[in-house]
């Protein structure tokens, strides 16, 4: 078994977003996230664009939050759906990010 300190910063950056709770619920995927979702093919090396998908995360996750505390039902798919809008409108991989992230799934 492989310790996390031994892990490149990119491969740690990944544990990082598997490991998130709103991730291994599959919010993400609910709320219509594709960044978030279509991650797993980029390989560890590819630091800035994870860096990048590690920032939506946080966003994803604070704006979750911000609408539970507001009390919304954020197990509702109809909820997520509408905060997955929002979420990709600030927060999705656009311009150079957005097209190197869909190269790298290309490859």
């Amino acid at each position: 078994m492989t310790n996390f300190e031994d892990l490149s910063k990119g491969d740690r950056i990944k544990a990082d977003l598997y490991s998130r709770p709103n991730y291994i619920c599959g919010k993400y995927q609910t709320a219509g996230i594709t960044d978030l979702v279509n991650f797993t093919r980029i390989r560890g090396q590819y630091i800035n664009v994870l860096k990048r998908l590690q920032t939506l995360a946080d966003l994803a996750d604070r704006t979750f939050e911000e609408a539970k505390a507001e009390g919304r039902d954020i197990d509702d798919p109809n909820v997520l759906m509408e905060l997955g809008k929002k979420i990709n409108e600030k927060g999705s991989l656009k311009g150079f990010w957005g097209y190197a992230f869909k190269t790298l799934l290309n490859k």
